[in-house]
């Protein structure tokens, strides 16, 4: 044992004996304290949820927080544990102190502000609050911080939309409709739900809770029809918003009348407005609202089982993202209308799509009259690119000067009147992840189009004609840092595309093997969320895992928009999912978790299985339907994985197997010749800067170069 100084002595002489009574000190069994709502060294909102681990039937505990005695926190929940909400954390270093006898338990806990930021690095700007709008009364200071609000819902026992439940003047018992759990609990359907300000954004959770019959929820005493499950929902769409928002209304599955069925099963629902990827799209801060809602979620209802993901779309950028960066937060997803993540689908799809518009109908018109060609070029239904075009999706994630920033006009970015505001691009508002160009301080730019032969399998399949494939490569252009458009081919900043791959922004897809996904849709080919997407992301966990042993994917047998499955559907993936989680919770094997993940998969989760409206019907009739698609990048000759931002370069050679059985006039192959002077794109080869993730649980507190945060922190045991 250390040797300690008399003041240290007579420190530790009061904690042991500050209470007469105590039961002499207990010598066997284990004896720790855990953290039990965070990582002790990322806690938020100036408390913790606290489990100290004791020998059955001890008694003497001591707890101190920075020399402060904090026992009356802990008391003995009905499942035995020891629990306790330890408040009054100062910003920085606390100490947490536990004595038993002779025994002690310390750890370092590291408090952060509730207004953020933790990991996710400098807040960009200008930033605006809306917690007025949000009935959260005006904002405290510039992180956005407004009042907490609860409120109470009931459905009525005939069913329907919740309806406002005022527990002073609560509506007649029979007018409450009931609900029973997935754990087998019939409770009445009123639900709490709690409203607040995290880390500049605007969160919601609720839960079932019935005020007339039961305590306030607590770890202590945490609502009857709660199943110990969370769920936490990511929004549709990918914007670079700049505004704290409003938490996504219905149509992106996230509003109380929306999450109802989960609800109603037991789950706790929690979502941000900026969880929310379509009002800003981060996978880094939606990782971090996720850590600081489930951590405010722990410390009012007490630990979890599991975490499970919810979303279409965008809802499955965040759920792929949030699992592959930042392991541990989620426990399983469900992404439907599946992409990647969020850069995969703005640059393969919507940048892309806006330039071979913008060729088709306002270069060569005269040359691609045949949407089946244009098609060809495409890689999938033409109608996809001119859905974006007219939902103004294409420029939406990166002209500086569009209205993705969600902020007033006067603080957009424009090159002459305006030159440092807002920068509306998916570039610039992950700008703490790419880091900035020296010369104008813009984020780093990481779309590029040096080297690709547009349309290049369109040729080889004979859909186009030699002379449409050289207009095309020649004529084409891009785009530059402002969006506007140019001859020449312009290049993406290597620095940036570099930071994307180190730092996890186009999802590796290595630690999907740790949780258990099941990825649904119906067949789509009239938009972008077509059926290559799920399969983009199949192909890197393919690729980083090796096999797809946590990986399930099922396909409705019906044509849907966005690819998205029916209720029954939702509902389906949602009980298995759970099912494989509470199978894997019971496997107390010492193998590791992704052995577990593969083994312990229900025997009726068969990976391309088909569906009709939840229930199984055989495969042929999702295979009749099934629409096969390209990307123009893959038309190009990009790899399957489409997490090539800049290939590197072979000569431009016209005994090229490339080109076997092509003729080109010795005009044509000069053109050829002038349109790629450094080079065509050796797709054999990885991507310029390409490399895995330098680690998980990045922080970026110190920059654009993401480090490991490392283990979490345990507590030291004497």
């Amino acid at each position: 044992m250390c040797r300690l100084t008399p003041a240290a002595a007579c420190a530790l002489l009061a904690l042991l004996l500050a209470a007469c009574g105590d039961s002499a000190p207990a010598n066997g069994g284990t004896f720790r304290l855990e953290v039990l709502s965070n990582r002790a060294d990322l806690l938020s909102g100036g408390d913790a949820l606290v489990e100290v681990v004791m020998p059955a039937g001890a008694s003497g505990l001591k707890v101190e927080l920075n020399n402060q005695d904090v026992t009356s926190a802990f008391a003995q929940a009905p499942s035995g544990r020891w629990l306790g909400v330890v408040t009054g954390l100062r910003l920085g270093e606390n100490v947490l102190l536990a004595g038993l006898g002779d025994r002690r338990s310390r750890i370092k806990l590291v408090a952060w502000p509730r207004g953020g930021p933790i990991f996710s690095g400098p807040p960009v700007q200008p930033w605006e609050c809306t917690t007025e709008a949000a009935g959260l009364g005006p904002a405290q200071d510039p992180q956005c911080t407004g009042e907490t609000v609860v409120s109470y819902h009931y459905q009525p026992a005939g069913g329907g939309g919740f309806e406002a439940y005022d527990p002073e003047n609560p509506p007649a018992a029979a007018e409450v409709g009931s609900t029973t759990t997935d754990e087998g609990e019939t409770v009445r359907f009123i639900v709490r739900q709690e409203r607040g300000t995290l880390n500049r954004g605007i969160y919601e959770f609720a839960v079932l809770h019935d005020p007339e019959n039961e305590p306030p929820p607590t770890p202590l005493t945490p609502p009857r029809g709660w199943n110990d499950k969370f769920v936490f929902s990511y929004g549709q769409g990918c914007a670079p918003g700049y505004s704290q928002s409003s938490v996504p209304d219905s149509k992106t599955g996230t509003s109380l009348n929306a999450t109802l069925n989960l609800l109603g099963r037991g789950y706790a629902s929690g979502v941000s407005s900026l969880m929310a990827f379509g009002q800003t799209c981060s996978s880094v801060l939606a990782a971090e609202l996720t850590m600081m809602m489930k951590e405010r979620m722990i410390e009012l209802l007490g630990p979890d089982r599991y975490a499970i993901g919810n979303g279409c779309s965008g809802g499955a950028e965040g759920q792929n993202t949030v699992s592959d960066l930042y392991p541990g937060l989620l426990d399983g997803t469900r992404p439907e209308c599946t992409f990647a993540d969020g850069w995969t689908p703005a640059i393969t799809a919507k940048a892309d799509c806006q330039l071979l518009l913008n060729y088709f109908n306002a270069i060569s018109p005269q040359l691609w009259g045949v949407l089946a060609q244009q098609s060809a070029v495409v890689g999938s239904n033409v109608s996809m690119c001119y859905e974006m075009q007219g939902l103004g999706s294409g420029p939406q994630d990166w002209d500086p000067a569009g209205s993705g920033c969600q902020v007033d006009a006067a603080l957009v970015y424009d090159p002459v009147t305006n030159p440092t505001g807002a920068r509306c691009t998916l570039q610039d508002i992950n700008v703490n992840y790419v880091g900035r160009r020296a010369g104008d301080g813009f984020a780093n730019k990481v779309l590029d189009y040096v080297g690709i032969q547009w349309g290049l399998q369109a040729l080889q399949d004979g859909a186009i004609l030699a002379e449409q494939f050289v207009d095309l490569n020649e004529k084409i252009g891009s785009y530059d840092i402002d969006w506007v458009h140019v001859p020449e081919r312009t290049a993406a900043d290597v620095a940036g595309i570099t930071r994307m791959y180190r730092n996890g922004q186009l999802t590796y897809g290595l630690n999907q093997r740790l949780i258990p996904s099941i990825d649904t849709r119906t067949n789509n080919q009239a938009d972008f969320h077509g059926n290559i997407q799920r399969e983009i992301m199949r192909n890197r966990v393919l690729r980083s895992v090796g096999n797809l042993d946590s990986q399930v994917y099922w396909l409705e047998a019906a044509e849907g928009p966005f690819g998205l499955p029916s209720p029954e559907q939702s509902v389906l993936t949602l009980v298995k999912v759970d099912q494989w989680l509470a199978n894997i919770e019971a496997d107390t094997s010492g193998d590791p978790l992704q052995v577990k993940v593969a083994r312990n998969r229900p025997a009726d989760v068969v990976d391309g299985a088909c569906y009709d409206g939840g229930q199984q019907v055989p495969a042929a009739q999702c295979e009749a339907i099934y629409t096969h698609q390209l990307l123009p990048r893959l038309v190009a000759g990009a790899p399957n994985t489409a997490d090539v931002l800049k290939c590197q370069l072979k000569p431009l050679r016209r005994d090229d197997p490339d080109y076997e059985g092509i003729t080109f006039t010795d005009a044509q192959w000069a053109r050829l010749e002038a349109a790629f002077p450094t080079g065509v794109c050796d797709w054999s080869k990885p991507g310029v800067g390409f490399q895995p993730p330098v680690g998980d649980w990045l922080t970026f507190k110190d920059g654009p170069d993401g480090k490991p945060l490392g283990p979490a922190p345990v507590a030291e045991n004497y």
